[in-house]
């Protein structure tokens, strides 16, 4: 089972060849908490998925 499939609607950030999720909308960064993770995955994992 892919793990990425149960994180519904998450946010990605992609850099080079690293893949990132964030907590929560770009827009609210500085209002509140934020928290960005680096993922074992990597981008392409994210990308076929919305194709």
């Amino acid at each position: 089972m892919n793990y990425l499939e149960n994180l519904g609607s998450s946010f990605w950030l992609i850099i080079d060849d690293n893949l990132f999720l964030c907590g929560h909308s770009f827009k609210d960064m500085g209002k509140k908490l934020t928290a960005i993770i680096l993922m074992e995955a990597k981008p392409d994992v994210v990308i076929g998925a919305v194709k």
